[in-house]
């Protein structure tokens, strides 16, 4: 199977509502984090989106779901691609996105990527993340000065 089709059955069974989906989403999952096959040249940016769209805050396990978490970190180390996913996955995925983003702003150097990739959105997308930022500072007041430092201009 392609690394498409592999993040295809992942997003068809992202629920996993049962141990069938339970199944086939751990063994895509497995497949594309396994070692000695990983290799982040194998994704396209196009696969890199798609993954993002499989998180759903409705999921039945949230640990197998973080397995997922760890494989597009590792693909999108700065959330060069989070950025402009962030419409795909809201509002399915909110609690997803604020986990996201908090990560990032947890790193002095990812957030200093996010920034420069914040400053090249368009308003439009600048007002999404900055909704999505101020729920992250409501939920987690703790963030508010990284999230000034973020969205200022110099």
């Amino acid at each position: 199977m392609t690394v498409n089709e592999k993040i295809k059955v992942l997003y068809k069974n992202r629920y996993m509502k049962d141990e069938k989906e339970f199944n086939q989403f751990v063994n895509s999952l497995d497949f594309l984090s396994e070692p000695n096959w990983f290799d982040p040249l194998k994704f396209s940016e196009k696969d890199i989106k798609d993954i993002y769209t499989v998180f759903e805050d409705d999921t039945e396990s949230h640990d197998v779901m973080f397995g997922l978490l760890h494989l597009v970190e590792a693909l999108d180390l700065h959330g060069r691609v989070l950025i402009h996913s962030l419409p795909t996955m809201y509002p399915h995925a909110l609690n997803w996105l604020l986990t996201f983003v908090a990560r990032i702003l947890n790193s002095i150097e990812a957030t200093a990527s996010f920034k420069e990739n914040y400053a090249k959105l368009t308003e439009t997308e600048k007002l999404f993340v900055h909704m999505i930022l101020q729920e992250l500072v409501e939920d987690s007041p703790i963030f508010f000065e990284r999230v000034k430092l973020l969205t200022e201009t110099n």
